[in-house]
Order: C-alpha cells, then sequence, then structure tokens
C-alpha cells in the first residue's frame, strides 16, 4: 500500500509537470497561488481531541494537543488545569508544575490548582512547599477530606507521623466512612507504636473494604493485603501473636511466593521473640526479592536480636549500600557498636543516620539504647551513645520532651 501510494504521488507529480510545461510550450504565463494562511483550530475541537486521546489513554498524545492548547489560548483554565494533571500522571513534574502555576495565575481563588501544585511539588520532593499549597487548598475549601487526606500523606513522607494523624483525623471528621483515611491512619499509628489505635483503623478499613465493590477487584484484592499485613503487625504489637501469625499465614498459604508477606510474619516472629524464625523468614523473603533494602535491614536487626552481632552489621550494611538515605539501619548499626563497646565506628554511624534522620527515627533510636542499658547497664559506650543522640535531639527539637516511648 505504500510503495502504491508513493508511485501514485509520484505520477501525479510528472503528469502535473508535463500540463505545465505543455501550457507554458503554448505561451501561457502561469501565476502562483499565494500561501494560504493556517487555520487556527478552534478551543473545542483541541479540548475534545484531548479528551477523546485521554480517553483512550494515549496520555502523551493528549498532553501535546493541550500543550498546543494552552500556547494558542492561554488565558483558558481547563487545559492548564487537564494538562497539569497528565503531567503527573507521566511523572513530569516541573511541567505539571509550571502547568499547576499558571491555572492558579488564572484562578487562584479556586482549591483545585493548589492540589495539582501540591501533587507536583510532592513529586520533586519539595514538601514543605507542597503543603503550603495544600494548605492554600484547604483554607479556600476546607470541607474537602480528600485535601486533608493528601496533607497527612505529605507529612508521612518527611516522617511528620503526629501532624500526619491530625490530618487523617481532620479527613474522617469530614469523610467517616473513608477507606483510605483508616487505613493510612492505621499505618501512621503503627509507626507511632500505638498498635491498639492502630488495630481499630485497620480493622475499620478492612470493614469499608468488604462492604465495597472495590473488594472484588484486583486493586481491592490488593489493598485488602496490604491492610492485613498492617493489621498483622499492628496485634503482635499489642501481643497478640497467635491471630497475627495466623492472618499472615493465611496471605502466605494463598501466594507463597508473597515477599511482603514474608517480610511480615518476619517482623511478627521478631517482636514475638522468635529471632531465629524471624532470621529464616526474612532469608525466604530475600531470595524473592534480594535487592529490598529494608529487608536486608530488618534482617540485620533480628540478627542483632538474636545475638549475632558479625551477621547483623553485615546486613546491615547490605541495606547501607543499596540504600544509603534508611536512618534506621544507620542507628541500628550505631546501636551494634556500641555494645560490642566500640563507640568510634558506633559515633560514625550515628552521624550517618542523624544526617538524614527525621524525629521518629532519633526517638526510635534512643528507644533501642534505653532498652540495650536495661540489659547493660554498665556499658560506657551505650551511655556515650544515649548522651550523644539526645544532645543532637535537643539541637534539632529544642522544643520536643519524653523521649522514651514517645
Amino acid at each position: 500500500m505504500r510503495s502504491f501510494f508513493l508511485t501514485a504521488t509520484i505520477v501525479s507529480a510528472l503528469l502535473l509537470v508535463g500540463l505545465r510545461g505543455f501550457c507554458q510550450s503554448q505561451g501561457t504565463v502561469t501565476k502562483p497561488s499565494p500561501p494560504m494562511a493556517p487555520v487556527k483550530p478552534s478551543f473545542e475541537s483541541l479540548m475534545n481531541a484531548a479528551r477523546q486521546a485521554y480517553s483512550q489513554n494515549k496520555l502523551q498524545d493528549a498532553a501535546n494537543v493541550l500543550r498546543q492548547a494552552t500556547q494558542l489560548y492561554p488565558d483558558q483554565l481547563p487545559p492548564h488545569e487537564l494538562l497539569a494533571s497528565i503531567d503527573l500522571q507521566l511523572k513530569n513534574y516541573t511541567e505539571a508544575e509550571t502547568e499547576a502555576q499558571k491555572a492558579i495565575t488564572l484562578a487562584e481563588n479556586q482549591p483545585a490548582p493548589y492540589e495539582l501544585l501540591a501533587e507536583a511539588l510532592s513529586g520533586q520532593k519539595k514538601y514543605a512547599a507542597a503543603e503550603q499549597a495544600l494548605r492554600r487548598a484547604i483554607a479556600l475549601e476546607p470541607s474537602d477530606a480528600s485535601l486533608w487526606l493528601q496533607l497527612g500523606n505529605t507529612y508521612v513522607q518527611t516522617k511528620n507521623y503526629h501532624e500526619a494523624a491530625q490530618a487523617y483525623l481532620d479527613a474522617l471528621g469530614l469523610s467517616p466512612d473513608s477507606l483510605e483515611a483508616h487505613a493510612a491512619l492505621g499505618d501512621v499509628y503503627e509507626q507511632l507504636n500505638e498498635h491498639d489505635r492502630a488495630v481499630l483503623e485497620y480493622e475499620a478499613a478492612l470493614h469499608l473494604l468488604n462492604q465495597s465493590p472495590l473488594a472484588k477487584t484486583q486493586p481491592g484484592q490488593q489493598l485488602g493485603r496490604q491492610i492485613q499485613m498492617g493489621l498483622a503487625n499492628a496485634l503482635a504489637g499489642t501481643g497478640r501473636y497467635l491471630q497475627a501469625e495466623n492472618l499472615v499465614k493465611q496471605l502466605i498459604a494463598q501466594d507463597p511466593k508473597n515477599a511482603d508477606a514474608l517480610a511480615t510474619l518476619a517482623e511478627v516472629y521478631d517482636t514475638e521473640g522468635k529471632h531465629q524464625q524471624a532470621i529464616e523468614t526474612y532469608q525466604q523473603a530475600l531470595a524473592l526479592n534480594p535487592k529490598d533494602a529494608i529487608l536486608w535491614g530488618n534482617l540485620g536487626w533480628a540478627q542483632y536480636n538474636a545475638g549475632d552481632y558479625d551477621a547483623a552489621i553485615a546486613s546491615s550494611e547490605k541495606a547501607l549500600q543499596l540504600d544509603k538515605t534508611l536512618a534506621y539501619v544507620q542507628f541500628n548499626l550505631g546501636l551494634i557498636y556500641a555494645v560490642k563497646g566500640d563507640w568510634a565506628r558506633a559515633k560514625r554511624a550515628y552521624d550517618a543516620g542523624l544526617a538524614v534522620a527525621s524525629r521518629t527515627d532519633i526517638t526510635s533510636a534512643l528507644s533501642d539504647i534505653y532498652h540495650a542499658m536495661s540489659r547493660d547497664s554498665k556499658s560506657v559506650s551505650l551511655r556515650e551513645a544515649y548522651s550523644y543522640l539526645e544532645n543532637a535531639y535537643f539541637r534539632t527539637f529544642s522544643s520536643e520532651s519524653n523521649l522514651i516511648g514517645s
């Protein structure tokens, strides 16, 4: 077809040249036609084309049409908002930020552009600016639960779990049946070691999910498994070990290669004091996902709890080779060296952790040192470690108190 079309085009061109030659040979002078001005596509036609491409999941085609629309009709709000939304889906966060800013210029008293801007900023890890954008959106539409939910998610990114919990509670105050808010609040309470509260939130989320049509879909089933794994950890935190074990084992029976479920079972074992079983289960999970830095870090912690310090150091160092930003692993490594009486190496690990740590990371590390001191009250290195981290904490968070158990 392509060859035939090209041949036909060439033949037509040759005939046209011959015809012009014939006309010229008869003494006729042909004047060239003036070039036609390009027709500007209407705003409606561009938006319809973009919507059609979007409905067919042709995101890049839709973005190209919308970019043309924003250039031809810069004062129209819809193409800027829709283009920002599509850029977010394409993970073009810088472009999304630009379009959201343009949308704000056109509609500074509407919350949607600020919400788009916040998501674009979060994608670039500009979390403080994202929080400001969301606060502006909330001021314009304080009854929108989804804005409070997004604010909580932003706080989670910076490990500000107390602030995240309050944002999720505000979301639930506006939308008590929000599945996402209950599940997210369960995660946050678990991070804050408020296990009883976490159990209640996870159970509420599962109840809402089971009542929803989403439960019968693949994404809904995946969400259900994630919530159940969170619930298992929370149950273990409250001492309901058998219930936690049975819950995770059901998930593993459904999918023996579910590395996340295996990791959750290992965490339950470790919390229960079954450290050797935790180590073996972490190793099974790592066989399925050998480049998971968190798994290596958690294996190191289980090995520390089992008293195998050299293996714990090796696993922790493997985790940090994969991800140097894991502050809790740096702090675990510092604790292991402190327990071994090697303050020089412990200090190096603590310094590396402090460079990337959140408030919660430091309070958790202090709690771990405190528990280690309860087993070895005469350790100079452990006392040095506690004092060092405590001073670092107060330098950074001078208004905070009651460190242990916070």
